[in-house]
């Protein structure tokens, strides 16, 4: 009988190099068995883990096996146990190794220069950041000594998405879901995308307000967003939007809410996908193309300045 637990401990990192990939001990790599040529893969080598935040989903070495060869669980410990390595030599990771859990400390009013800096960065005000999000202090559990803080952006189990300059994570995982009365549901992937929406001008992104707005967080979670909607937890939805990234994950989650609206008789506006390929092109998300408006105007406010100075 198979000892699962050893197999487990197999390096993830020792099978993709077996497979012809190099692992780097800091940063990410590309999700190739899709396709993917963004590095949005993290491999922590300590607790023997791996996550894709483009698809938000990942696990162990046998998870990672079954999404790269498209196999079952069976014969992704066969592919492992067939390797060149032994089994026996790897023990899975220990309980001291494994990340601990974010502990929130507080939650107060975005005031913070450094956050004020980021959300100035990415083309948002503080003046609407702050009407939906909130500056949260944290600690690792077992590390309280160790403070951080983060913008917070609260989902709809009341966990929070957290994001500062240097890293990105959330207490737990869940979509939100704001309620504005409406009829018409507008989709983004994450909330900066959402931000961005209400920065940018109707000319360029129409508002029906009143709208209801999803962000999903991940769009691993479009499906668990849709069975809501279908079961009515969600409101008396006729019209949507759809405002995901620009990448094979955000075009492939579009096309299957696409379809899951088509059978629920609800009717898509807009798919800012294919807005963004054909107006913004070189444009991941709604954010990249904010900044790119952003930039369009200053250039052209000092072309008119510099003409009237003539």
């Amino acid at each position: 009988m198979r000892d699962i637990e050893k197999i487990k401990g197999i390096p993830i990192a020792s099978y993709l190099e077996r497979k012809g990939i190099q692992v780097p001990a800091r940063g990410n790599i590309c999700a190739f068995w899709r396709g993917d040529k963004n590095p949005s893969v993290s491999i922590d080598r300590a607790r023997n883990r791996w996550y894709d935040h483009g698809e938000g989903r990942g696990g162990s070495v046998l998870d990672l096996v079954m999404a790269v060869e498209g196999c079952s669980f069976s014969q992704a410990a066969d592919i492992l146990e067939s390797g060149a390595y032994s089994v026996a030599n790897f023990a899975p990771a220990s309980k001291a190794d494994r990340k601990p859990a974010i502990v929130v400390d507080e939650v107060g009013f975005l005031q913070h220069p450094v956050l004020l800096q980021y959300l100035n960065a990415r083309g948002i005000s503080s003046s609407l950041a702050s009407i939906y999000c909130k500056e949260v202090y944290y600690h690792l559990d077992g590390r309280p000594e160790m403070r951080f803080f983060a913008i917070g952006f609260q989902n709809r189990d009341g966990g929070w998405e957290l994001r500062n300059p240097s890293w990105k994570g959330a207490t737990s995982k869940h979509y939100t879901y704001i309620d504005n009365g409406g009829s018409h549901i507008a989709i983004f992937e994450g909330f900066f995308d959402m931000l961005s929406y209400v920065e940018m001008p109707d000319s360029i992104f129409p508002k029906r307000a009143p709208e209801n707005l999803v962000i999903l967080n991940s769009v691993a979670l479009a499906r668990r967003f849709v069975c809501d909607l279908k079961a009515g937890r969600l409101g008396d939805i006729s019209t949507a939007s759809l405002y995901l990234d620009c990448d094979d994950a955000g075009r492939n989650t579009s096309a299957q809410i696409a379809e899951a609206f088509c059978e629920m008789g609800i009717k898509v506006l807009e798919d800012a996908g294919e807005t963004l390929a054909v107006e913004w092109p070189g444009c991941k998300d709604i954010n990249d193309a904010l900044l790119a408006y952003q930039q369009q105007t200053r250039n052209q406010s000092n072309t008119e300045y510099d003409e009237k100075k003539r």
